[in-house]
Protein backbone atom coordinates (compact mmCIF):
# COMPACT_ATOMS: atom_id res chain seq x y z
CA UNK A 1 0.00 0.00 0.00
CA UNK A 2 2.31 2.41 0.93
CA UNK A 3 4.58 1.59 -2.45
CA UNK A 4 0.83 1.95 -4.09
CA UNK A 5 0.70 5.59 -2.47
CA UNK A 6 3.94 6.45 -3.44
CA UNK A 7 3.88 5.41 -7.08
CA UNK A 8 0.61 7.67 -6.80
CA UNK A 9 2.30 11.11 -5.31
CA UNK A 10 5.62 11.14 -7.92
CA UNK A 11 2.62 10.67 -10.68
CA UNK A 12 0.66 13.48 -9.51
CA UNK A 13 3.75 15.66 -9.37
CA UNK A 14 4.87 14.15 -13.02
CA UNK A 15 1.21 15.15 -14.08
CA UNK A 16 1.16 19.04 -12.61
CA UNK A 17 4.94 19.73 -13.82
CA UNK A 18 3.47 18.60 -17.08
CA UNK A 19 0.36 20.62 -16.94
CA UNK A 20 2.94 23.91 -16.32
CA UNK A 21 4.81 23.23 -19.15
CA UNK A 22 1.73 22.53 -21.47
CA UNK A 23 1.12 25.48 -23.83
CA UNK A 24 -1.37 28.02 -22.91
CA UNK A 25 -0.51 27.01 -19.12
CA UNK A 26 -1.74 29.81 -16.73
CA UNK A 27 1.53 31.36 -15.24
CA UNK A 28 -0.01 33.68 -13.01
CA UNK A 29 1.06 33.59 -9.53
CA UNK A 30 -2.19 32.33 -8.01
CA UNK A 31 -1.54 29.28 -9.49
CA UNK A 32 2.04 28.79 -8.83
CA UNK A 33 1.03 29.47 -5.50
CA UNK A 34 -1.83 26.90 -5.38
CA UNK A 35 0.87 24.04 -6.29
CA UNK A 36 3.62 24.87 -4.49
CA UNK A 37 0.58 24.01 -1.67
CA UNK A 38 -0.08 20.97 -2.69
CA UNK A 39 3.21 20.30 -3.21
CA UNK A 40 3.53 20.95 0.43
CA UNK A 41 0.97 18.41 1.65
CA UNK A 42 2.26 15.60 -0.76
CA UNK A 43 5.45 15.85 0.79
CA UNK A 44 3.77 16.31 4.61
CA UNK A 45 2.19 13.03 3.45
CA UNK A 46 5.46 11.17 2.37
CA UNK A 47 6.79 12.22 5.71
CA UNK A 48 4.13 10.82 8.12
CA UNK A 49 4.16 7.50 5.83
CA UNK A 50 7.94 6.97 6.31
CA UNK A 51 8.00 7.73 9.94
CA UNK A 52 5.04 4.99 10.43
CA UNK A 53 7.33 2.86 8.59
CA UNK A 54 8.18 0.04 11.28
CA UNK A 55 12.71 -0.18 11.00
CA UNK A 56 13.82 -3.24 9.28
CA UNK A 57 10.37 -4.41 7.96
CA UNK A 58 12.14 -5.95 5.45
CA UNK A 59 11.91 -9.47 6.35
CA UNK A 60 14.44 -10.74 3.87
CA UNK A 61 17.31 -8.85 6.04
CA UNK A 62 16.44 -11.88 8.53
CA UNK A 63 18.88 -14.55 8.24
CA UNK A 64 19.13 -17.90 8.76
CA UNK A 65 22.22 -20.37 8.30
CA UNK A 66 23.39 -23.95 9.30
CA UNK A 67 27.01 -25.44 9.01
CA UNK A 68 29.72 -26.74 10.93
CA UNK A 69 28.68 -24.53 13.77
CA UNK A 70 25.01 -25.47 13.96
CA UNK A 71 21.91 -23.67 13.13
CA UNK A 72 21.32 -19.92 13.59
CA UNK A 73 18.65 -17.87 13.22
CA UNK A 74 19.17 -14.17 13.14
CA UNK A 75 16.34 -11.15 13.37
CA UNK A 76 16.53 -8.57 10.69
CA UNK A 77 18.23 -6.19 13.49
CA UNK A 78 20.63 -8.64 14.61
CA UNK A 79 18.99 -8.26 18.53
CA UNK A 80 17.54 -11.10 18.68
CA UNK A 81 19.38 -14.74 18.06
CA UNK A 82 18.58 -18.48 18.53
CA UNK A 83 21.33 -21.22 17.92
CA UNK A 84 20.54 -24.92 17.57
CA UNK A 85 23.54 -27.11 18.78
CA UNK A 86 24.12 -30.91 19.28
CA UNK A 87 26.50 -33.00 21.23
CA UNK A 88 26.32 -36.90 21.08
CA UNK A 89 29.02 -39.05 22.51
CA UNK A 90 28.67 -42.86 22.17
CA UNK A 91 31.23 -44.65 24.54
CA UNK A 92 32.88 -48.12 24.57
CA UNK A 93 34.38 -49.29 28.26
CA UNK A 94 36.02 -52.96 28.20
CA UNK A 95 38.24 -54.01 31.07
CA UNK A 96 40.21 -57.30 29.53
CA UNK A 97 41.13 -58.75 32.85
CA UNK A 98 38.52 -57.56 35.71
CA UNK A 99 38.15 -59.68 38.09
CA UNK A 100 34.50 -60.91 38.66
CA UNK A 101 34.60 -59.41 42.30
CA UNK A 102 35.22 -56.27 41.10
CA UNK A 103 32.15 -55.58 39.11
CA UNK A 104 33.86 -54.06 36.10
CA UNK A 105 31.79 -54.74 33.06
CA UNK A 106 32.26 -54.08 29.22
CA UNK A 107 29.88 -52.26 27.83
CA UNK A 108 28.68 -49.76 25.46
CA UNK A 109 26.84 -46.66 26.60
CA UNK A 110 25.49 -43.26 25.54
CA UNK A 111 27.25 -41.13 27.50
CA UNK A 112 26.16 -38.16 26.57
CA UNK A 113 22.98 -36.76 24.43
CA UNK A 114 22.87 -32.91 24.78
CA UNK A 115 20.63 -30.76 22.49
CA UNK A 116 21.20 -27.03 23.19
CA UNK A 117 19.35 -23.55 22.47
CA UNK A 118 21.05 -20.58 22.78
CA UNK A 119 21.09 -17.06 21.92
CA UNK A 120 20.43 -13.14 22.17
CA UNK A 121 17.50 -11.16 23.24
CA UNK A 122 18.96 -8.32 22.60
CA UNK A 123 22.14 -7.15 23.32
CA UNK A 124 21.31 -7.00 26.75
CA UNK A 125 20.38 -10.77 27.88
CA UNK A 126 21.68 -14.25 26.78
CA UNK A 127 20.25 -17.72 27.44
CA UNK A 128 21.56 -21.64 27.33
CA UNK A 129 19.23 -24.29 27.50
CA UNK A 130 20.83 -27.60 27.42
CA UNK A 131 19.12 -30.79 29.00
CA UNK A 132 20.90 -33.93 29.31
CA UNK A 133 19.56 -37.47 27.96
CA UNK A 134 22.90 -39.41 28.19
CA UNK A 135 22.85 -42.45 30.52
CA UNK A 136 19.02 -43.86 29.66
CA UNK A 137 16.79 -42.65 26.93
CA UNK A 138 13.94 -42.74 29.37
CA UNK A 139 16.24 -40.52 32.16
CA UNK A 140 16.53 -36.71 30.71
CA UNK A 141 18.06 -33.88 33.62
CA UNK A 142 18.36 -30.31 32.87
CA UNK A 143 22.38 -29.93 32.79
CA UNK A 144 22.32 -26.24 31.93
CA UNK A 145 19.66 -23.65 32.19
CA UNK A 146 20.80 -20.13 32.63
CA UNK A 147 20.65 -16.45 31.69
CA UNK A 148 23.19 -13.86 31.37
CA UNK A 149 22.73 -9.80 31.53
CA UNK A 150 25.70 -8.06 30.03
CA UNK A 151 25.95 -4.75 31.47
CA UNK A 152 29.34 -4.33 30.29
CA UNK A 153 29.19 -7.06 28.17
CA UNK A 154 33.60 -7.42 28.22
CA UNK A 155 33.81 -6.90 31.73
CA UNK A 156 30.66 -6.89 33.86
CA UNK A 157 28.14 -9.71 33.58
CA UNK A 158 25.87 -11.30 35.66
CA UNK A 159 24.81 -14.81 35.40
CA UNK A 160 22.05 -16.50 36.99
CA UNK A 161 20.49 -20.33 36.62
CA UNK A 162 21.91 -23.69 36.74
CA UNK A 163 25.41 -24.25 35.50
CA UNK A 164 28.93 -25.17 36.40
CA UNK A 165 30.31 -24.05 39.32
CA UNK A 166 33.49 -21.67 38.55
CA UNK A 167 35.89 -24.47 40.14
CA UNK A 168 38.56 -26.26 38.67
CA UNK A 169 40.03 -25.89 35.04
CA UNK A 170 39.37 -29.22 32.78
CA UNK A 171 35.87 -29.80 34.39
CA UNK A 172 34.78 -25.74 33.02
CA UNK A 173 36.45 -27.53 29.42
CA UNK A 174 33.32 -27.86 26.70
CA UNK A 175 33.01 -32.25 26.98
CA UNK A 176 33.64 -32.43 23.01
CA UNK A 177 37.20 -30.87 23.37
CA UNK A 178 38.59 -33.30 26.22
CA UNK A 179 41.70 -34.58 25.88
CA UNK A 180 40.75 -38.53 26.76
CA UNK A 181 37.62 -40.02 27.19
CA UNK A 182 37.12 -39.06 30.81
CA UNK A 183 38.54 -36.22 33.22
CA UNK A 184 41.29 -36.95 35.09
CA UNK A 185 40.81 -37.82 39.01
CA UNK A 186 40.70 -34.03 39.94
CA UNK A 187 37.28 -33.67 38.41
CA UNK A 188 36.19 -36.00 41.34
CA UNK A 189 36.77 -33.09 43.95
CA UNK A 190 35.42 -30.36 42.01
CA UNK A 191 31.77 -29.36 42.22
CA UNK A 192 30.03 -29.71 38.70
CA UNK A 193 26.70 -27.92 38.10
CA UNK A 194 24.88 -25.86 40.82
CA UNK A 195 22.04 -23.31 41.27
CA UNK A 196 23.43 -19.23 41.98
CA UNK A 197 24.70 -16.20 40.47
CA UNK A 198 27.59 -14.87 39.38
CA UNK A 199 29.33 -12.06 38.03
CA UNK A 200 31.93 -12.54 35.61
CA UNK A 201 34.20 -10.55 33.44
CA UNK A 202 36.90 -10.36 31.19
CA UNK A 203 39.66 -7.84 31.27
CA UNK A 204 41.96 -6.72 28.24
CA UNK A 205 42.32 -9.30 25.18
CA UNK A 206 41.10 -12.17 27.81
CA UNK A 207 44.31 -11.50 30.03
CA UNK A 208 42.51 -11.81 32.76
CA UNK A 209 38.92 -13.12 33.26
CA UNK A 210 37.18 -13.71 36.63
CA UNK A 211 34.09 -15.40 38.37
CA UNK A 212 32.56 -14.36 41.83
CA UNK A 213 29.16 -16.57 42.79
CA UNK A 214 27.31 -17.89 45.40
CA UNK A 215 25.49 -21.53 45.03
CA UNK A 216 23.26 -23.51 46.61
CA UNK A 217 26.35 -26.17 47.34
CA UNK A 218 27.60 -29.57 45.09
CA UNK A 219 29.29 -32.57 46.74
CA UNK A 220 32.54 -33.37 45.24
CA UNK A 221 32.47 -34.23 41.53
CA UNK A 222 28.67 -34.26 41.06
CA UNK A 223 25.94 -32.28 40.06
CA UNK A 224 23.60 -30.20 43.20
CA UNK A 225 20.81 -31.66 44.17
CA UNK A 226 17.15 -29.26 42.70
CA UNK A 227 16.88 -27.85 45.74
CA UNK A 228 19.23 -26.80 48.79
CA UNK A 229 19.24 -29.49 51.09
CA UNK A 230 20.29 -26.95 53.76
CA UNK A 231 20.06 -23.56 54.78
CA UNK A 232 23.24 -22.61 53.58
CA UNK A 233 24.75 -21.49 50.78
CA UNK A 234 28.33 -21.96 49.14
CA UNK A 235 30.58 -19.41 47.28
CA UNK A 236 32.82 -19.54 44.74
CA UNK A 237 35.31 -17.44 42.66
CA UNK A 238 37.98 -18.30 39.59
CA UNK A 239 40.84 -15.95 38.80
CA UNK A 240 42.53 -16.82 35.66
CA UNK A 241 45.63 -15.13 33.57
CA UNK A 242 46.89 -15.19 30.62
CA UNK A 243 49.19 -12.18 30.18
CA UNK A 244 51.01 -12.76 27.08
CA UNK A 245 47.74 -12.97 25.36
CA UNK A 246 47.71 -10.81 22.30
CA UNK A 247 46.23 -12.99 19.50
CA UNK A 248 49.70 -12.91 17.67
CA UNK A 249 50.81 -16.42 18.40
CA UNK A 250 54.11 -16.12 20.13
CA UNK A 251 55.36 -18.57 22.57
CA UNK A 252 53.55 -17.72 25.34
CA UNK A 253 50.49 -16.55 23.94
CA UNK A 254 48.60 -19.73 25.11
CA UNK A 255 50.01 -19.56 28.25
CA UNK A 256 47.37 -19.66 31.30
CA UNK A 257 46.84 -20.15 34.75
CA UNK A 258 45.25 -19.00 37.66
CA UNK A 259 43.54 -20.44 40.90
CA UNK A 260 39.92 -21.33 42.00
CA UNK A 261 38.02 -22.21 44.88
CA UNK A 262 34.63 -22.67 47.24
CA UNK A 263 33.60 -22.23 50.69
CA UNK A 264 30.55 -23.48 52.56
CA UNK A 265 29.29 -25.59 55.26
CA UNK A 266 26.59 -28.40 54.84
CA UNK A 267 25.15 -29.80 58.03
CA UNK A 268 21.35 -30.49 57.43
CA UNK A 269 22.28 -34.44 57.55
CA UNK A 270 22.63 -34.26 61.13
CA UNK A 271 19.89 -32.47 61.43
CA UNK A 272 17.43 -34.95 59.29
CA UNK A 273 19.40 -38.15 61.03
CA UNK A 274 18.86 -36.77 64.46
CA UNK A 275 14.85 -36.33 63.97
CA UNK A 276 15.22 -39.45 61.88
CA UNK A 277 17.49 -42.18 62.48
CA UNK A 278 16.45 -44.41 59.86
CA UNK A 279 16.54 -41.69 56.96
CA UNK A 280 18.48 -41.69 53.96
CA UNK A 281 22.38 -40.40 54.79
CA UNK A 282 25.78 -41.07 53.32
CA UNK A 283 25.68 -40.28 49.76
CA UNK A 284 22.60 -38.26 49.25
CA UNK A 285 23.31 -35.57 47.63
CA UNK A 286 26.25 -34.55 49.81
CA UNK A 287 28.78 -36.86 50.20
CA UNK A 288 30.71 -37.74 46.94
CA UNK A 289 31.58 -41.00 44.93
CA UNK A 290 35.23 -40.92 43.32
CA UNK A 291 35.38 -42.73 40.03
CA UNK A 292 38.67 -44.41 37.87
CA UNK A 293 38.58 -43.02 34.56
CA UNK A 294 36.72 -46.44 33.78
CA UNK A 295 33.93 -44.74 35.66
CA UNK A 296 34.09 -47.24 38.57
CA UNK A 297 33.36 -46.11 42.38
CA UNK A 298 36.64 -46.74 44.18
CA UNK A 299 35.71 -44.65 47.33
CA UNK A 300 32.58 -43.98 48.87
CA UNK A 301 31.50 -42.55 52.22
CA UNK A 302 29.74 -45.36 54.66
CA UNK A 303 25.67 -44.82 54.21
CA UNK A 304 24.16 -47.97 55.78
CA UNK A 305 25.53 -49.75 58.76
CA UNK A 306 27.62 -46.16 59.36
CA UNK A 307 25.64 -43.36 58.02
CA UNK A 308 28.00 -40.54 57.50
CA UNK A 309 26.49 -37.05 56.86
CA UNK A 310 28.21 -33.77 55.74
CA UNK A 311 28.12 -31.85 59.21
CA UNK A 312 30.16 -28.60 58.83
CA UNK A 313 32.83 -26.58 56.82
CA UNK A 314 33.75 -27.42 53.46
CA UNK A 315 36.04 -25.67 50.88
CA UNK A 316 38.07 -26.18 47.93
CA UNK A 317 41.43 -24.68 46.45
CA UNK A 318 42.58 -25.23 43.00
CA UNK A 319 45.96 -23.70 41.27
CA UNK A 320 45.85 -24.76 37.29
CA UNK A 321 47.63 -24.01 34.48
CA UNK A 322 47.51 -24.78 30.64
CA UNK A 323 49.81 -24.18 27.33
CA UNK A 324 49.46 -24.47 23.54
CA UNK A 325 52.26 -23.84 21.19
CA UNK A 326 51.54 -25.17 17.63
CA UNK A 327 50.41 -28.44 17.50
CA UNK A 328 51.54 -29.14 21.81
CA UNK A 329 48.98 -28.62 24.88
CA UNK A 330 49.42 -29.42 28.27
CA UNK A 331 47.28 -29.04 31.17
CA UNK A 332 47.97 -29.03 35.20
CA UNK A 333 45.43 -29.19 37.38
CA UNK A 334 45.68 -29.52 41.54
CA UNK A 335 42.80 -29.61 44.29
CA UNK A 336 42.43 -30.22 47.64
CA UNK A 337 39.53 -30.07 49.61
CA UNK A 338 38.49 -30.07 53.27
CA UNK A 339 35.23 -31.18 54.78
CA UNK A 340 33.83 -31.94 58.59
CA UNK A 341 31.88 -34.68 58.45
CA UNK A 342 30.01 -37.27 61.32
CA UNK A 343 29.60 -40.70 62.04
CA UNK A 344 25.80 -40.86 62.48
CA UNK A 345 25.92 -44.20 65.25
CA UNK A 346 26.44 -44.21 69.20
CA UNK A 347 28.44 -42.73 70.15
CA UNK A 348 28.62 -40.07 67.39
CA UNK A 349 31.74 -39.25 66.54
CA UNK A 350 33.20 -36.68 63.63
CA UNK A 351 35.82 -36.21 61.24
CA UNK A 352 38.00 -33.24 59.71
CA UNK A 353 38.70 -35.06 56.40
CA UNK A 354 41.37 -33.93 53.64
CA UNK A 355 41.41 -35.20 50.07
CA UNK A 356 44.25 -34.51 47.55
CA UNK A 357 44.05 -34.78 43.71
CA UNK A 358 46.44 -33.82 40.90
CA UNK A 359 47.11 -34.49 37.36
CA UNK A 360 49.06 -33.51 34.23
CA UNK A 361 47.90 -33.95 30.37
CA UNK A 362 49.70 -33.84 27.41
CA UNK A 363 49.69 -33.96 24.24
CA UNK A 364 50.54 -33.23 20.39
CA UNK A 365 48.86 -33.19 16.65
CA UNK A 366 50.69 -35.04 14.51
CA UNK A 367 48.98 -33.28 11.58
CA UNK A 368 50.08 -29.91 11.45
CA UNK A 369 46.64 -28.12 13.35
CA UNK A 370 47.11 -26.03 16.56
CA UNK A 371 46.32 -27.55 19.80
CA UNK A 372 43.64 -25.65 21.63
CA UNK A 373 41.40 -25.31 25.00
CA UNK A 374 38.64 -25.25 22.75
CA UNK A 375 38.95 -28.30 20.31
CA UNK A 376 40.68 -28.95 17.18
CA UNK A 377 39.49 -27.78 13.47
CA UNK A 378 41.53 -30.27 11.10
CA UNK A 379 43.44 -28.42 8.12
CA UNK A 380 42.40 -31.51 5.81
CA UNK A 381 39.23 -32.84 6.83
CA UNK A 382 38.48 -36.31 6.21
CA UNK A 383 36.38 -36.50 2.77
CA UNK A 384 37.64 -33.19 1.27
CA UNK A 385 40.07 -34.68 -1.22
CA UNK A 386 42.55 -36.61 -0.14
CA UNK A 387 42.17 -35.38 3.35
CA UNK A 388 42.54 -37.64 6.68
CA UNK A 389 41.76 -35.55 9.19
CA UNK A 390 43.78 -34.53 12.12
CA UNK A 391 46.01 -36.97 14.87
CA UNK A 392 47.07 -36.34 18.23
CA UNK A 393 48.38 -38.71 20.29
CA UNK A 394 48.11 -37.53 24.34
CA UNK A 395 49.11 -38.72 27.65
CA UNK A 396 48.10 -38.17 30.93
CA UNK A 397 49.26 -39.30 34.71
CA UNK A 398 46.99 -38.59 37.97
CA UNK A 399 46.54 -39.74 41.70
CA UNK A 400 44.17 -38.77 43.82
CA UNK A 401 44.18 -39.63 47.56
CA UNK A 402 41.78 -39.88 50.23
CA UNK A 403 42.31 -38.67 53.64
CA UNK A 404 43.48 -40.87 56.89
CA UNK A 405 40.33 -39.46 58.71
CA UNK A 406 38.25 -40.53 55.95
CA UNK A 407 39.64 -43.52 55.24
CA UNK A 408 40.06 -45.01 58.41
CA UNK A 409 38.12 -43.66 61.24
CA UNK A 410 37.89 -46.34 63.99
CA UNK A 411 39.91 -49.95 63.87
CA UNK A 412 36.23 -51.90 65.24
CA UNK A 413 34.38 -51.35 61.97
CA UNK A 414 32.71 -48.03 62.55
CA UNK A 415 34.33 -46.20 60.26
CA UNK A 416 33.57 -43.22 58.00
CA UNK A 417 34.66 -45.42 54.58
CA UNK A 418 34.36 -49.21 54.37
CA UNK A 419 38.15 -50.38 54.34
CA UNK A 420 37.58 -53.44 52.59
CA UNK A 421 36.25 -52.22 49.35
CA UNK A 422 37.11 -48.37 49.50
CA UNK A 423 40.87 -47.44 48.57
CA UNK A 424 42.89 -44.50 49.94
CA UNK A 425 44.35 -43.67 47.49
CA UNK A 426 44.43 -44.48 43.02
CA UNK A 427 47.16 -43.70 40.54
CA UNK A 428 46.13 -43.48 37.17
CA UNK A 429 48.74 -43.74 33.97
CA UNK A 430 46.61 -43.61 30.40
CA UNK A 431 47.82 -42.85 26.98
CA UNK A 432 44.90 -42.16 24.18
CA UNK A 433 44.87 -41.55 20.32
CA UNK A 434 42.29 -38.77 19.00
CA UNK A 435 41.13 -38.60 15.50
CA UNK A 436 39.27 -35.46 14.69
CA UNK A 437 38.05 -36.42 11.00
CA UNK A 438 36.12 -33.08 11.27
CA UNK A 439 35.61 -30.22 13.30
CA UNK A 440 32.35 -32.19 13.78
CA UNK A 441 33.29 -35.45 14.29
CA UNK A 442 35.93 -36.80 16.26
CA UNK A 443 36.52 -40.59 17.34
CA UNK A 444 38.92 -41.50 20.81
CA UNK A 445 41.38 -44.40 21.72
CA UNK A 446 41.88 -44.57 25.31
CA UNK A 447 44.51 -47.04 27.86
CA UNK A 448 43.67 -46.07 31.50
CA UNK A 449 45.69 -47.92 34.03
CA UNK A 450 44.79 -47.36 37.87
CA UNK A 451 46.84 -48.63 40.90
CA UNK A 452 45.28 -48.35 44.11
CA UNK A 453 46.42 -48.40 47.89
CA UNK A 454 44.10 -50.63 50.29
CA UNK A 455 40.37 -51.28 49.11
CA UNK A 456 40.69 -55.20 49.77
CA UNK A 457 40.81 -57.49 52.63
CA UNK A 458 44.42 -57.60 53.76
CA UNK A 459 45.34 -55.67 50.89
CA UNK A 460 45.15 -53.53 47.72
CA UNK A 461 42.69 -53.40 45.32
CA UNK A 462 43.56 -55.22 41.84
CA UNK A 463 44.91 -52.96 39.13
CA UNK A 464 42.32 -51.61 36.71
CA UNK A 465 42.95 -52.29 33.17
CA UNK A 466 40.72 -50.12 30.91
CA UNK A 467 40.00 -49.78 27.37
CA UNK A 468 38.13 -46.89 26.58
CA UNK A 469 36.66 -45.57 23.11
CA UNK A 470 34.50 -43.07 21.72
CA UNK A 471 32.90 -41.86 18.53
CA UNK A 472 31.33 -38.32 18.81
CA UNK A 473 29.26 -35.93 16.43
CA UNK A 474 29.68 -32.14 17.80
CA UNK A 475 27.26 -29.82 15.72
Amino acid sequence: MFKTFKQGVVGGLVTLAAGLAAPGAQADDTGYQALDQRIQSLEQQLQTLEAAKPANSDASNASVSIGQNGLAIKSADGQYTLNFHALVQLDGRFFPDAPGTQGLLDTFTLRRVEPSFEGNLTSLFSYKIMPEFGGSPTSTVTADLYGEFHFQPKYFNVRVGKYKEPVGLENLQGSANLAFVERGLPTDLIPNRDLGVDVNGVLGNNQLSYTLGVFNGAPDGADANATDPDNHKEFAGRLFAQPWHDGKNGALDNLGFGISGSAGREDSLSTTYASSPTGTLGTNGILPQYKTPGQNTFFQYGSTATPVGADGLHDRLSPQAYYYYGGFSALAEYVVTHQQLDVFAKPKDSGDVTNKARELTVGYLLTGENASYNGVNPINPFGAGAGWGAFEVVARAGELQVGNDAYRKFADGNTLAAITTAASQAKSQGIGLNWYLTKNIKTQFDYDETHFTGGAVGGNRPVEHALLARAQYNF
